[in-house]
C-alpha cells in the first residue's frame, strides 16, 4: 500500500540495512531520494532497509524475483539535473536538500553506482533459480 509520507525526502540520505534484508549490501549506505510517498511492506516480502524519513526504502518479494525500490540508486548527475529542472518542487522540510547540496559532490554518484550493480546482480542471480 502506498500513502503520503510524513516528510518528503530529496537529496542524499543514509539507508540502514534491515537486519533481515536478503541483500548483501553495506549496513549503512548513502542513496539519492526524490519522493513524498511511502509504502508498506507487501505480505511475505523482505525489507531492504530504511532512512530516517522513510522506514521502507525497498524490498524483495516472491522468492526474490521482485525487487522494489523507493530510493534512486540509478541516479546520475544528468538525471538529478532533469528532476531539478522539470519536476515540481517537493516543498520544504527537514529531509529536502537544496540543488547545490544535491550536486556538491559528484563522487556520491560514483559510490552509489556499484551498489546498484551489486543489488541487480543479486536480484538477477536469484531470478535465475
Amino acid at each position: 500500500m502506498v500513502s503520503p509520507g510524513t516528510h518528503a525526502e530529496s537529496g542524499w540520505h543514509t539507508i540502514d540495512l534491515a537486519p533481515d534484508s536478503p541483500f548483501d549490501l553495506p549496513e549503512r549506505f548513502e542513496a539519492f531520494m526524490w519522493h513524498r510517498d511511502i509504502f508498506a511492506l507487501p505480505d511475505d516480502a523482505l525489507p531492504l532497509g530504511g532512512s530516517e524519513a522513510s522506514p521502507m526504502q525497498g524490498f524483495s518479494w516472491d522468492g526474490h524475483r521482485v525487487l522494489g525500490l523507493l530510493c534512486h540508486l540509478e541516479a546520475t548527475p544528468a538525471s538529478v539535473l532533469d528532476m531539478l529542472d522539470h519536476l515540481p518542487s517537493l516543498g520544504t522540510g527537514p529531509y529536502l536538500q537544496t540543488r547545490q547540496a544535491m550536486l556538491a559532490d559528484a563522487r556520491r554518484f560514483d559510490r552509489q553506482a556499484p551498489l546498484l550493480d551489486r543489488l541487480l546482480s543479486q536480484w538477477l542471480g536469484s531470478a535465475r533459480r
